[in-house]
């Protein structure tokens, strides 16, 4: 479709998040409606059939916030605990395994406020402000200081007051309750905005950034609404999606980011 569609059957969504091929609604009841690719169990309806129509993620009644990544889905319920489904191979889904699931599992001992999933990890802020990662680690994303991936939440150093997370193609960035943004991960295109191209294993501070109000990770660059409505970004700018009238084609190195790390 080049021009929009009505989805069949969603007419009392809250939010809607777009993964990689599938895509998920939050309802005003609390519930979570799945469609599109489920190869991994993505959907969470308990099967691994792809849906062309919404169907019902299994479980899901008091659903706040959702996030769909590249081949998983996860959801913070309105006591906040989390819910995780699809893919596993590297511990994305947090619960202790690498087993696929195709029904909503639950990540044991996390209480969140909100969550983002990536390629092949997650972050989630938890009710103290802390921000702990899970699943693929080898270019440092999950922040605790090693490459080793996890299955289970893990502790981002250095953050005790965050109040948002965002997490790009294998590195995440953090806003805190000053204002202040740190990040971590793949930094080879300067993503992590510490005046650096190397990758980090623990959080940075972004440099010369104290008025955020938000803060977005993308492919290789990093956005921010600053709390003066202005917007300040980051990174590769090979096509010019810094916004600041310059591009760095001539320079520009091919980016491929492999969705195994």
């Amino acid at each position: 479709r080049t021009t929009p569609v009505q989805v069949a059957g969603i007419l009392n969504a809250v939010s809607v998040s777009a993964g990689v091929s599938h895509t998920c609604a939050l309802l005003d009841t609390g519930a979570v409606s799945c469609w599109g690719a489920n190869t991994q169990g993505q959907l969470g309806n308990g099967t691994v059939v792809d849906s062309l129509a919404p169907v019902a993620a299994s479980g899901i009644s008091s659903a706040v916030q959702i996030h769909a990544g590249y081949q998983s889905t996860c959801a913070v319920m309105a006591d906040t605990t989390v819910f995780c489904w699809g893919l596993n191979n590297l511990g994305q889904l947090g619960d202790g395994t690498t087993t696929n699931r195709n029904i909503p599992t639950v990540i044991t001992g996390l209480s969140a406020t909100q969550i983002q999933v990536g390629l092949n990890n997650a972050c989630a802020v938890l009710t103290t402000g802390a921000v702990r990662c899970w699943g693929a680690n080898a270019v440092g994303q999950i922040g605790d200081g090693t490459v080793v991936s996890k299955s289970t939440p893990t502790a981002v150093t250095g953050i005790s007051t965050a109040t948002s997370v965002s997490v790009g193609a294998g590195f995440a960035c953090a806003r805190l309750s000053t204002n202040q943004v740190r990040c971590w991960g793949y930094n080879v295109g300067g993503q992590l905005g510490d005046g650096s191209t190397t990758n980090r294993s623990t959080s940075v501070l972004v440099t010369l950034l104290s008025t955020a109000n938000t803060v977005t990770a993308g492919g290789v660059h990093t956005c921010s609404l600053l709390t003066d409505g202005t917007v300040s970004c980051w990174g590769s700018n090979g096509y010019g999606q810094l916004g600041d009238s310059t591009a760095g084609r001539s320079t520009r190195r091919r980016q491929q980011w492999s969705v195994h790390q």
